[in-house]
């Protein structure tokens, strides 16, 4: 779609919106204690699918334990000390706000963590459409996910940009006929992604421009 005006801005939330993988890893080592979780180990889950069935592997506990255990833990954190949302969020959606562009979140992790995540941040009322991977039949790096924030912000795949940062949230958003702007701000940036038409490493560096003429692929 390069070149071509852009109607819509489709966020992944963890990692693009939110600096959250710190915070999960803190969380998930605090409820699996006296178990222990490399931070390395953790890491090559991000992005991806299947890490509480792995981890239920390693410590014994159920992975629908897990998910209750880290919900209250989550909740408890955010009731205690909020989360902010990352460096120059809330500046960019007032932007793309004032120029009239629709917005969605499109996320891996499930509805409820995304619903959690965007009130503690106070960004919820900017996303009246947030999919999670929960409710499509195909996680990232297939492209159902976004399909779906496209189809229900009414507007073409073609005629959306996608913030990613991950690798297979990278190729969900190709594959779905997004263009693709990476971020790379957060604890754990990924390398430039093959297809991403832009890397910023700030989203304070996103081309305002872009949405009257899409970037082309690197």
């Amino acid at each position: 779609m390069s070149g071509r005006e852009v109607a819509a801005v489709v966020f992944d939330l963890d990692g693009v919106l939110v600096d959250s993988e710190l915070l999960r890893l803190e969380l998930t080592r605090r409820i699996i204690a006296p178990a222990e979780l490399r931070e390395e180990d953790y890491r090559r889950f991000i992005g991806t699918r299947g890490f509480a069935e792995w981890l239920a592997g390693r410590c014994g506990i159920a992975p629908q334990e897990l998910r209750r255990r880290f919900d209250r833990a989550l909740d408890a954190h955010l009731a205690d000390e909020g989360l902010d949302p990352v460096d120059g969020a809330r500046e960019l959606i007032a932007s793309l706000e004032a120029r009239g562009r629709k917005l969605a979140v499109a996320s891996q992790s499930d509805a409820d963590t995304i619903a959690r995540l965007l009130r503690a941040t106070g960004l919820a009322r900017h996303f009246p459409v947030a999919c999670s991977a929960q409710h499509v039949r195909r996680a990232k790096p297939a492209p159902d996910v976004y399909l779906r924030a496209a189809a229900m912000l009414d507007v073409e795949p073609a005629a959306c940009i996608a913030v990613e940062d991950s690798p297979n949230g990278v190729q969900a958003a190709l594959e779905a006929g997004m263009t693709v702007v990476q971020a790379r701000q957060t604890r754990y940036p990924f390398p430039p992604q093959p297809g991403a038409a832009s890397v910023v490493d700030s989203l304070r560096d996103f081309d305002l421009g872009w949405l009257d003429r899409a970037p082309a692929p690197r």
